[in-house]
C-alpha cells in the first residue's frame, strides 16, 4: 500500500454544493509536525483563501487572507452547516476520506 502524496480540500453547504476546493502536493513539513498535518493546514488555508476570493467582493478578498479567512470558514461550519471534507490523495487508488467540521 503506497502512502497519499497529497491532500485535497473541499467545502460544501449543507445540502452538498461544492463551495471551494484547494489541494496541497508539497512534500514539506515544519520540523515538529509531519508531512500530513502540513498538508491538511496549507491545504484547509488555501481553501478558505479560495472561497473568499471566489464568493466576497474584491476589496474583502484584498484584505481577508490567512487566519481572517480561516475563522470564516471556521464560523460557516459551526453556525451555517458547512463542512471540509481532506481526502488523501495521489497514492492509494481508494484513500480514506477524514472529514473535518
Amino acid at each position: 500500500m503506497s502512502t497519499p502524496s497529497g491532500v485535497v480540500a473541499i467545502l460544501t453547504r449543507g445540502n452538498g454544493e461544492v463551495m471551494a476546493t484547494a489541494a496541497d502536493f508539497d512534500p514539506k513539513s515544519p520540523g515538529y509536525g509531519t508531512v500530513d498535518s502540513a498538508q491538511k493546514g496549507r491545504a484547509r488555508q488555501a481553501l478558505a483563501n479560495t472561497f473568499v476570493r471566489e464568493w466576497c467582493g474584491a476589496d474583502i478578498a484584498e484584505v481577508m487572507r490567512g487566519y481572517d479567512a480561516e475563522q470564516l470558514v471556521d464560523a460557516l461550519c459551526q453556525r451555517k452547516g458547512y463542512q471540509v471534507t481532506m481526502i488523501a490523495a495521489g497514492g492509494d487508488p481508494s484513500p480514506a476520506a477524514t472529514e473535518e467540521g
